[in-house]
């Protein structure tokens, strides 16, 4: 069955009057009860436009207003509303888990993967002496031993380094951040088989199925916000990526639409963080429903410097923007 097809026997299902034509669908809008902006509880203008690509599935209503970037936020959006619609939530999550690998497949066919880092392959094997290594420093910085398994860290004993491993959505192996234990050491960064930064999201094979992706600058930031969604309970809604820097790539803009219902830009509070979060915005906007978090509300530069509550605070809060 083909993902459009999917899409289509959804919305019947879901009892909505759907229409085909010029390779989109459209229905009446289902949020015209809850928004002001529809002149009465019933749409009957189909003014829901719905357009499924390899790499995602565009909702626009051309009324009230309502964009997004995967099936699944309708229906989330909808069961704010009325708890009835769990279930097709649920439904919709795991039909974008299956569609997942048609979307990264869409995106290889485009050239995205083709230029790879000219490096030998990391083997597991390669990663063995590190592997399965918990560094206390990762307690001074407010992430816990369960935070360090699920993100699978290590430790480089002989440099006294905490390792970050960088893998792609599948589990596949690149290389690994190495953050010095102690301030004093420099670099206080150390990138591992010399990957290339900007052809990945560190933390990419923590997300099974499509989210609300939390883009962040720092490893450790990463963490640190993981560590408080999950706290929160809020992980079945929330995925935390790292750019390794403040100046996001075409090829991880890429990387993030074929994952995310919509996207928070939360870089760090500091020049460098305000010049990221414009040009990941102008190119994240254009993709996906794009939202930024301003870290310096809570009176942080970034998250590895917040409480879990300030973290919830700062991404919840997040807000549309204008460069």
């Amino acid at each position: 069955m083909s993902k459009e097809q999917a899409v289509y026997d959804v919305l019947v299902k879901s009892g909505f009057k759907v229409r085909r034509g010029n390779g989109n669908l459209s229905i009446p809008c289902p949020l015209a009860p809850y928004s002001a902006l529809h002149k009465s509880d019933r749409d009957r203008r189909a003014s829901m436009g719905i357009k499924v690509t390899d790499t995602a599935v565009l909702v626009n209503c051309f009324t009230c207003g309502f964009k997004s970037g995967q099936i699944s936020y309708l229906y989330k959006k909808l069961a704010y509303h009325n708890h009835a619609w769990k279930p097709a939530v649920d439904h919709c999550i795991e039909l974008e888990k299956n569609f997942l690998a048609m979307g990264m497949a869409s995106l290889a066919s485009q050239g995205y993967f083709k230029k790879q880092e000219k490096q030998v392959q990391v083997t597991e094997e390669q990663w063995q002496p590190y592997a399965n290594k918990f560094s206390r420093y990762l307690l001074t910085r407010n992430i816990s031993l369960e935070t360090g398994k699920r993100w699978g860290v290590g430790l480089d004993e002989q440099s006294n380094r905490v390792m970050i491993p960088i893998r792609d959505f599948k589990g596949k192996l690149f290389g690994a951040v190495g953050r010095a234990v102690s301030d004093k050491m420099q670099p206080k960064y150390l990138n591992y088989w010399q990957f290339k930064k900007s052809n990945h999201l560190l933390g990419a094979h923590l997300i099974n199925t499509n989210k609300k992706i939390i883009v962040v600058e720092g490893s450790l930031d990463a963490m640190r916000a993981d560590e408080a969604i999950c706290r929160a309970g809020l992980s079945d809604e929330y995925a935390v990526v790292s750019i390794l820097g403040s100046r996001i790539s075409d090829k991880q803009c890429e990387l993030i639409r074929a994952c995310g219902l919509e996207v928070i830009i939360a870089l760090d509070y500091d020049q460098a963080g305000y010049d990221g979060t414009k040009l990941a915005y102008s190119k994240l906007s254009k993709m996906l429903i794009t939202k930024v978090a301003c870290i310096g509300d809570v009176g942080q530069k970034d998250f590895g410097e917040c409480a879990d509550q300030q973290i919830i605070s700062v991404i919840t809060n997040s807000k549309h923007w204008s460069i």
